[in-house]
């Protein structure tokens, strides 16, 4: 396959991901989620606005982090994402363009529907253009007594992919146009070949290939991928390969959700209102 020539410029820095979340959370009560995008070398910056931030609180939470799947590029709109069953999150998403050496996402999150006594465990995830290129476990224990989560793990770290595989309607063009973006954002060979192999919509041994090396497979749902024979061919595929995990993560932007085919029925699809966005 032909590759655009390489830049003379220098690499970006290496990128990490972090994030703080309380060890353990009373029902229905607010508190902080902090999440960071930030250059290597700024990493004690990170530290330090967490510790301003959370201030008397910074003991009863637990930090996590790990790299970017590739240096992030200059201007690269980076999403992060938390899911925790029984949560609620505000804002349920936050993003920003990578311009400067760090960037805080804050959330709030409160416990609504998780059970008691119990640890709730999900992620954070980040996307740059709507590709997913890293996760963050989070493990929060809903408690009404304090200090009941002290046994919990003291630490924890990123999922981070390498190779991610994007399916999706050539007929969504913001999807397209977004996951084109992202490759030329992260760098990534891997999603390079998946993006010119997949231009023409052809099913072919190489596309099997890919998706058999993928750490992700991420379905881009939509009424146009819903028809799609080439889309459909890429999942009935991927769930053969009986990964266990979240492998197959699918999103959505259309409400409502185009209906999903049984045999995709077990997965959870994640809603994202920007991803309908063009720019």
């Amino acid at each position: 396959m032909e590759r655009a020539p390489e830049s003379e410029s220098a690499p970006p820095e290496p990128a990490r991901v972090s994030a703080y979340y309380p060890k353990e959370a009373a029902p229905d009560t607010w508190l902080p989620l902090l999440a960071y995008v930030f250059r290597l070398s700024a990493a004690g910056k990170v530290e330090a606005d967490a510790a301003a931030a959370l201030r008397e609180r910074r003991a009863d939470y637990r930090p996590v982090s790990g790299d970017a799947s590739a240096p992030l590029a200059e201007g690269a709109l980076i999403t992060a994402t938390p899911d925790l069953p029984g949560f609620q999150f505000n804002p349920p998403s936050a993003a920003i363009a990578f311009y400067e050496d760090w960037h805080a996402l804050p959330f709030k999150l409160r416990a609504v529907s998780a059970p008691w006594e119990q640890a709730a465990n999900g992620r954070i995830t980040f996307s740059v253009e709507g590709v997913i290129v890293a996760d963050l476990p989070i493990s929060v224990f809903v408690t009404t007594q304090p200090s009941a989560a002290s046994a919990a793990p003291a630490s924890a770290s990123a999922d981070t992919y390498e190779a991610i595989f994007c399916s999706y309607s050539h007929k969504d063009t913001a999807i397209v146009e977004r996951v084109e973006r992202a490759y030329k954002a992260l760098g990534m060979d891997y999603l390079r070949d998946v993006v010119t192999l997949r231009s023409g919509e052809e099913w072919n041994a190489r596309l099997l290939a890919l998706i058999d090396q993928a750490d992700i497979f991420q379905l881009f749902w939509s009424s146009a991928s819903a028809e799609s024979r080439y889309v459909q061919q890429e999942w009935e595929y991927a769930l053969t390969l009986g990964r266990a995990g979240a492998f197959i993560r699918p999103v959505y932007w259309e409400q409502p959700m185009p209906k999903a085919p049984p045999p995709l029925g077990h997965l959870h699809f994640h809603f994202d209102s920007a991803l309908a966005e063009t720019r």
